[in-house]
């Protein structure tokens, strides 16, 4: 390995260049400063001639691990629905997030939150903040998301039944 400051010629188990002291970097951060590399290069080989690059195409760049050394691929393609083809590397999105209703009774000891669709408690995480209760529920393709102010410290019970989740404060 070469060091990045003079260019010696060090060996992997050295943690510093002893020519220039530069740090010499652990051999995973050398890994992807490896794959950097080679990305970088790739990326200069494809647009070297400007003029005539395809315009109407795109490309897709993938780093990966193969064998333990990095591994930068880039594939060109003509149309998008090209890449849409092998399904197995479609990811599906993150469910849409929603803001829930959530209603304040009793001078802020009782909070009712709707959550239409959540079939039980088990989707429901509900965390006591500092000055705040935040709300997270899943109900298949959504995600329920709320931040909740609060005045009292501690949660006194949580009760989920049709579609809407009350938190009792004292």
């Amino acid at each position: 390995m070469k060091c990045k400051g003079c260019g010696a010629e060090l060996e992997d188990n050295w943690a510093f260049c002893p020519y220039c002291g530069s740090k010499n970097a652990p051999s995973r951060l050398r890994q992807l400063d490896d794959a950097l590399n080679v990305f970088e290069q790739s990326v200069k080989n494809i647009f070297s001639d400007v003029a005539n690059f395809p315009f109407g195409k795109g490309f897709i760049v993938e780093i990966s691990q193969e064998k333990g050394e990095p591994k930068v691929s880039i594939k060109d393609f003509n149309d998008i629905s090209e890449v849409f083809r092998d399904k197995r590397k479609i990811r599906p999105r993150d469910p849409e997030v929603v803001e829930p209703k959530v209603s304040i009774e009793r001078n802020g000891r009782l909070i009712k939150v709707s959550l239409p669709g959540v079939e039980s408690s088990d989707d429901i995480i509900v965390k006591k903040l500092e000055n705040s209760i935040e709300v997270r529920a899943r109900a298949g393709d959504k995600k329920y998301f709320a931040v909740i102010p609060v005045k009292y410290r501690k949660i006194a019970d949580k009760v989920f039944s049709k579609n809407v989740l009350e938190i009792k404060l004292r």
